[in-house]
């Protein structure tokens, strides 16, 4: 046995504990709970580990007994405020509760009395933050008819431990078999709060109103608290926002839907135009009718930019609505480039332009879809014709090796055109959208050029970006991989 150590403010304390100290009298508890009877005795055996204040008091009332926990409270035990209740509980032999407050912190102390015994057992617990709470309760009780908000204190089985005037009328109004419990598809969110001991949300409808369910677990307690907030109009809000959306994706798809099957429909008779528009113009010329000609030129010519127009908007509405495949081949580049600056060159001379082609002799071969290849530098060389006048445009193609070890293709358009400031680059690749309202007026076209350059840039996994300067000229990059991924091919935009 060690050497017990007293404290002169406290006659007979021994603060330290050995253990089986307490173990005979632990069987004596005068408790009539079985669980509480063996939890003291379990509790009485290592009191110095106890992380619980334990004391014992002699019948003199002296503290003649107190674990490690519950030194910092013995000045407070010891003071007199309390000697009634114990005086209390040694007549009458029944235990009671005390509360004492230490240093901001709660304790309530179970005062247990010894049959046949004159000692008194004192086993405490911190229950600051259950008081914390239950403060907040009540003042979120005191006040119900000012309160709107449901405020509720439920157990772990769902049962309905406090509740304001504004949570009851919520449940009535759920179920006309109202009991104080909670409805069961609640118990989920609650017992996951419980568990992880951090708050848990849930949203419910009643009637025509919304509630945000917010349960927050009380640590070291078998209940969390609960409050509500009405969120009808917040809700309404998002719903209004989600049925604008859909509305707006739903005129959308209809109208490039609208566009792709009018597309087709202008199509067919166009194409009937500039068929018989081409034999008139044999005809003409071999019956040496030449005062006809140059009409017949302006209806073909007006027809051909018809043609274009209307085939940037079907291919637009079938990248929209994801028709637009990829079909990829392997074809050089070389003549590819020479026939996109053959058919290009008159119509930049047309404004005063010279066209420079300049292709690296190592660019080689290519795997990708040819066709929208060809038509990503057209757009883009078209774009510079249309905005240069007077000026110069030069195509470059280069094969460089990526930092992921593949082979890229890097196109570039450059011309010495009108040029572009910060604002116009923002919307540049919108679709139907051009750098300036006027522009529309001045050089003609719906905008989707550039729209229709980038989105097939992006199924063929390449990139393609844009510097400007205005009145100096644009810049247009596009990188290409020179080898298109077999995921890729035919694959849906």
């Amino acid at each position: 046995m060690g050497t017990a150590l007293h404290d002169a403010r406290f006659p007979g304390l021994a603060l330290e504990s050995r253990p089986g100290l307490l173990q005979d009298e632990a069987e004596t508890f005068r408790v009539t709970d079985d669980a509480q009877q063996a939890q003291l005795h379990t509790l009485a055996r290592f009191p110095r580990e106890n992380p619980n204040p334990v004391f014992r008091i002699s019948k003199t009332g002296t503290i003649d007994y107190a674990n490690d926990a519950g030194v910092p409270l013995l000045e407070t035990i010891a003071s007199g405020d309390y000697r009634d209740a114990l005086a209390r509980v040694r007549q009458t032999g029944e235990a009671e509760q005390i509360e004492i407050l230490v240093d901001g912190r709660v304790f309530v102390l179970d005062v247990t009395p010894v049959a046949d015994a004159e000692y008194l057992y004192l086993y405490g617990k911190d229950v600051t933050g259950q008081r914390d709470a239950e403060k907040k309760t009540r003042a979120w009780a005191k006040f119900p008819l000012e309160n709107p908000s449901p405020v509720m204190r439920v157990g772990r089985s769902g049962v309905i431990e406090f509740a304001n005037e504004a949570t009851h009328d919520l449940l009535r109004r759920m179920s006309e078999r109202y009991e104080l419990r909670v409805p069961t598809d609640w118990l989920p969110v609650l017992h996951a709060a419980q568990e992880s001991g951090k708050p848990g949300e849930i949203e419910v409808r009643v009637d025509d109103r919304w509630f945000r369910l917010t349960m927050t677990p009380l640590r070291d307690a078998d209940y969390a608290y609960i409050y509500g907030t009405d969120v009808t109009e917040r809700t309404r809000a998002e719903q209004d926002v989600i049925a604008a959306r859909d509305a707006a994706e739903t005129a959308n798809w209809t109208k490039t839907t609208f566009l792709a099957n009018m597309s087709h429909e202008l199509r067919t008779p166009l194409n009937s135009i500039l068929g018989y528009c081409q034999l008139l113009h044999e005809e003409a010329d071999e019956a040496g009718d030449e005062a006809y000609l140059p009409d017949l030129d302006k209806i073909q010519s007006a027809s051909q930019h018809l043609l274009g127009l209307i085939s940037q908007v079907l291919d637009m509405s079938n990248i929209e609505t994801g028709k637009m495949k990829v079909e990829s081949e392997t074809f050089d580049l070389a003549p590819v480039l020479d026939a996109l600056n053959a058919t290009s060159a008159p119509r930049a001379a047309d404004n005063g332009n010279e066209l420079e082609l300049h292709v690296d002799s190592d660019v080689g071969r290519m795997h990708a879809d040819r066709a929208k290849f060809r038509r990503i530098l057209s757009n883009l060389v078209d774009n510079a014709i249309k905005f240069t006048t007077d000026g110069k445009i030069r195509l470059t193609a280069a094969r460089e090796r990526g930092d992921d070890g593949r082979d890229w293709l890097r196109f570039e358009v450059r011309d010495t055109g009108i040029g572009m400031n910060e604002a116009q680059l923002e919307s540049l690749f919108e679709a139907f959208t051009q750098a300036d309202g006027s522009a529309t007026r001045e050089f003609g076209g719906v905008g989707l050029g550039l729209a229709i350059a980038r989105s097939f840039c992006e199924m063929m996994k390449g990139t393609i970006n844009v510097e400007s300067k205005e009145h100096e000229g644009t810049t247009f990059t596009v990188s290409l991989p020179a080898g298109l991924e077999k995921e890729t091919e035919n694959r849906k935009a």
